[in-house]
């Protein structure tokens, strides 16, 4: 699926020489600013607010800038931004999509990485904001930015946000017509007990985590990496790659390992460290001690542990 297959498209996006109106999303009514849809990091559906993620469509209103100018924001550099916005350039899809829209955040709640897929039928211009209160942007992902056609991830990095819900507002004019959409994120920062750090620190390797990483990268077959080829080069060369692109290398860790790597795992064994080890059994499960049932070289650990399971009941939010 394609949410799936594609969810390690970190590229800076490319801005086309197109024109876009100088339009702002429409805040929904401020009643309306709380629950959210739950999904996991896959982006399936878990339950919660069905009303969120809904996008309505209109005529485009007369432009109000020439169509010979063009106004964007670039996205923030991951070097000297504190949230991540990465929008990959548009992914061929057959057939070519005939709906415009942007998906359901994934994972909701977010821990430390929200994740969108855009999809829009033809080139337009996207403005994307998220909002603390319906009058306060608090990021802005894109404002009148020339996209093409396709599908396009946004990756936002939320570890540095204060824990609350946040409202993410999409406009999107796509030919004739205007798309809008907004839907409510839920950001948590889970807090490992003293219980919990001494209890990984006896049964996570974080070593025998790292080796797997690796392993994963240099794999033959592996159908959810972005990058053409396994990783190729010693150690020292993979330790030294950024886990997300940075404009400096062609690919990163998180183009060669694919779509289960969702989070990067600190070398400081802070507190992010301890609760991320806990959040994702596909990619950690290759550190806890009681792995069991894991498919030999394969690109995903696709075990149990019940020692990762156990983990979970020592965090709080």
């Amino acid at each position: 699926m394609i949410r799936i297959t594609l969810s390690a498209l970190l590229f800076i996006v490319m801005v086309f020489a197109i024109g876009c109106p100088n339009d702002n999303p429409t805040s929904p009514p401020e009643s309306q600013f709380s629950g959210i849809l739950r999904t996991d990091i896959s982006g399936a559906i878990l339950g919660g607010d069905t009303t969120d993620w809904k996008v309505v469509r209109t005529a485009i209103p007369t432009p109000k800038q020439k169509t010979d100018e063009v106004t964007s924001l670039a996205v923030p550099s991951l070097h000297n931004s504190p949230e991540l916005s990465v929008i990959s350039p548009a992914i061929a899809v057959v057939p070519v999509p005939t709906n415009t829209y942007l998906s359901a955040a994934y994972c909701n709640p977010g821990y430390y990485i929200v994740n969108f897929q855009l999809t829009l039928s033809a080139a337009g211009c996207l403005t994307l904001v998220t909002k603390s209160n319906p009058a306060t942007i608090v990021h802005s992902f894109a404002t009148n930015q020339a996209l093409s056609a396709g599908v396009h991830l946004i990756r936002w990095d939320v570890s540095n946000i204060t824990p609350g819900i946040y409202r993410v507002e999409m406009t999107a004019d796509v030919g004739s017509y205007r798309y809008t959409e907004y839907g409510d994120v839920e950001i948590k920062h889970p807090v490992a007990s003293p219980t919990a750090r001494t209890f990984a620190d006896a049964h996570f390797s974080e070593s025998n985590y790292r080796n797997a990483e690796y392993l994963v990268a240099t794999l033959a077959y592996n159908p959810t990496r972005i990058a053409p080829t396994p990783f190729v080069g010693t150690r020292a060369d993979w330790n030294a790659l950024p886990f997300l692109p940075n404009g400096i290398v062609t690919y990163s860790k998180y183009d060669y390992l694919g779509w289960a790597f969702f989070y990067d795992l600190p070398t400081t064994h802070n507190d992010q460290y301890y609760t991320t080890i806990g959040l994702n059994l596909a990619q950690f499960g290759f550190g806890w001690d009681d792995g069991t049932g894991n498919t030999p070289n394969y690109y995903n650990f696709d075990g149990t542990s019940a020692n990762e399971t156990s983990y979970h009941s020592y965090f709080s939010y």
